[in-house]
């Protein structure tokens, strides 16, 4: 569906009421959200970014350079059949998120609503030294006491091989991400900290609320930095509620579904 840069997960859905777009974490795919098709009513379809060098495109140089990535989404999500539309960026998805609902809102797409999670607003200095001018060994430590990839991934030299040129143009990429302050979101934005987070703390995501041009909410979880797939069900509800406050087709949709 829309090339190689947008999966759907999940069965088709005719009319949907609402489509989630999601963007992962550095070195993440779309296998990420599926078990969140367990937690969607009916009439929601999901989609996630496919960015080169990752499943079914690991064999595809990756991508550093942001503006393409950004028009290929772009132009994959302005092929698809028209619903309203969520975004849900993690971490390094949030950046690309942002800018995504920049172009999506140059091109009049029904956007109802930007969820950005465990991610410091890009305007806020960074914590922490970046990783992606280390060493191959140094930057694998590194990415592994984040604890977001598997020990045994991380262990396994031919996997790693694979796999580490696409971490490292993730981090290159978020790690080279920054935005000044301005209401740049013009759909309803939903900001989703996790409280026991050690990478990102509850006051650097209240402060994407300079991103919205309109309502800003700020949520958060009992949960550290990879909350997507532990908390899926929280975080699905939150979303479908806050697209259904600001959008009367959503929200008529999904109370017609729920009757």
């Amino acid at each position: 569906m829309s090339g190689d840069w947008l999966v759907r997960i999940g069965e088709p859905v005719e009319r949907p009421v609402l489509r989630l777009l999601c963007l992962p974490h550095a070195g993440g795919g779309p296998a990420l959200f599926r078990p969140w098709v367990e937690s969607l009513p009916p009439s929601v379809e999901l989609v996630a970014a496919q960015l080169p060098g990752r499943e079914r495109r690991v064999t595809e140089p990756p991508c550093r350079d942001l503006a393409t990535i950004i028009e290929k989404l772009t132009q994959a999500a302005l092929a698809l059949p028209a619903a309203p539309l969520a975004l849900y960026g993690h971490s390094l998805g949030a950046a690309l998120a942002l800018d995504l609902a920049v172009s999506l809102s140059k091109a009049a797409a029904p956007l109802s609503l930007v969820t950005v999670a465990a991610r410091a607003a890009p305007h806020v200095p960074p914590h922490r030294a970046p990783l992606s001018p280390l060493d191959d060994r140094a930057f694998l430590q590194a990415v592994g006491a984040m604890g977001g990839t598997p020990r045994e991934a991380l262990e396994h030299e031919e996997l790693m091989a694979l796999f580490l040129p696409a971490l490292r143009a993730d981090f290159f990429l978020s790690e080279g991400f920054s935005r000044s302050p301005a209401p740049m979101i013009a759909a309803p934005v939903l900001a989703l900290a996790g409280r026991d987070d050690p990478f990102v703390a509850v006051a650097d995501m209240q402060a994407w609320s300079a991103f919205a041009a309109r309502n800003f909410r700020l949520e958060t979880l009992a949960a550290g930095h990879f909350f997507a797939q532990s908390h899926k069900d929280e975080i699905v509800r939150l979303m479908i509620e806050e697209a259904g406050r600001e959008s009367s087709p959503v929200r008529s949709g999904l109370y017609q579904e729920a009757s």
